[in-house]
């Protein structure tokens, strides 16, 4: 009870964080999808998030706030926004287990993709049975006490 109190507090404190992720995800949605951008700008952050595509690792304290999924052709379309609360001594730099795709949107070999924030450079390792991982490629570690981050994998099925 303790935890969500303080997961709450800080989701309040970083709102503006998480509404520009949210803004970018709806710009980038509504031009694929605009029902799924409408859906997405109206869902209550303290909702429970579809996680039926992507399972994030809560163990290392991943949440799920948004996913968009699409198959056209031989490519897959991967859209995540993310939020870790930052544990002590985090190394960004290490691989880190982000969390598991639903199979029917995994690669048929593991596949290293690169995707970029305004200021970091990530690589993504999306494995055959759908774990997926992230490292911190160059560009200043996250800070504060939660970090949310907008993930676009574009990748050959």
């Amino acid at each position: 009870m303790h935890r969500l109190l303080l997961v709450k507090k800080m989701i309040i404190r970083n709102e503006f964080l998480l509404r520009a992720a949210m803004v970018v995800m709806i710009i980038t949605f509504a031009s694929v999808d605009g029902m799924s951008a409408v859906m997405q700008e109206n869902r209550n952050l303290n909702e429970p998030t579809d996680t039926s595509r992507f399972i994030p690792n809560q163990f290392e304290g991943w949440s799920l706030v948004g996913s968009y999924f699409k198959i056209e052709g031989d490519s897959i379309t991967a859209e995540l926004t993310v939020l870790r609360n930052l544990p002590g001594g985090m190394s960004w730099g290490t691989v880190t287990f982000l969390g598991v795709m639903d199979v029917l949107y995994t690669p048929g070999y593991e596949q290293i993709v690169t995707f970029n924030e305004p200021n970091r450079i990530w690589q993504a390792i999306i494995k055959s049975d759908g774990k997926c991982f992230i490292q911190l490629i160059s560009g200043p570690f996250p800070t504060g006490n939660i970090f949310t981050l907008p993930v676009k994998l574009i990748f050959k099925k």
